[in-house]
């Protein structure tokens, strides 16, 4: 039986199985252009933030971020043009992801060489990847167990990728 038929798209599991299945046409392998064109709108000429993207999966925003700065929500839905940029993390600003797959997590961290610490979190009922430079923190778990006691407040929040997702 297909994971398609067996869960629903509004559960953990749909998203797992999709990331072991290697089912991820949403993914894209690279930053999101939008973002790299509005980076200074969005920053508001502010540097090393605390920046949120949901959902994130082994998006290259979480590195474009935490390597650049954000102030603002945006959601971009309609655009559907990428191209290659530097990371966040490159820019100096603090990312933190949420994503329901360890798959999705492990290959993030592996794919783009960050050495990181992966540890029990409790308050989200899942794990915490974080980069040994502190500039990475991508929770595994279920969305709807995190909030601002897992993880504290933003500074800002880039959520686009999980309109393509769905």
């Amino acid at each position: 039986m297909s994971y398609k038929t067996q869960y629903h798209p509004s559960s953990g599991e749909y998203w797992k199985k999709a990331w072991e299945c290697k089912d991820t046409i949403w993914h894209v392998d690279q930053t999101d252009s939008w973002l790299d064109r509005n980076l200074d709108i969005l920053t508001a000429g502010r540097e090393e933030i605390r920046i949120f993207l949901p959902l994130s999966g082994k998006a290259k925003d979480l590195k474009w971020y935490s390597y650049t700065n954000v102030n603002i929500l945006c959601a971009w839905f309609n655009m559907h043009r990428y191209v290659p940029a530097s990371t966040l993390a490159d820019k100096g600003h603090h990312v933190v992801g949420a994503e329901v797959s360890p798959l999705a997590c492990q290959q993030f961290f592996s794919e783009n060489d960050i050495p990181h610490t992966v540890i029990p979190f409790p308050g989200c009922n899942g794990s915490l990847y974080k980069s040994n430079d502190g500039k990475i923190e991508v929770y595994c778990c279920n969305i709807f167990d995190f909030n601002k006691d897992t993880a504290g407040v933003f500074d800002a929040i880039w959520d686009k990728r999980w309109y393509c997702g769905y």
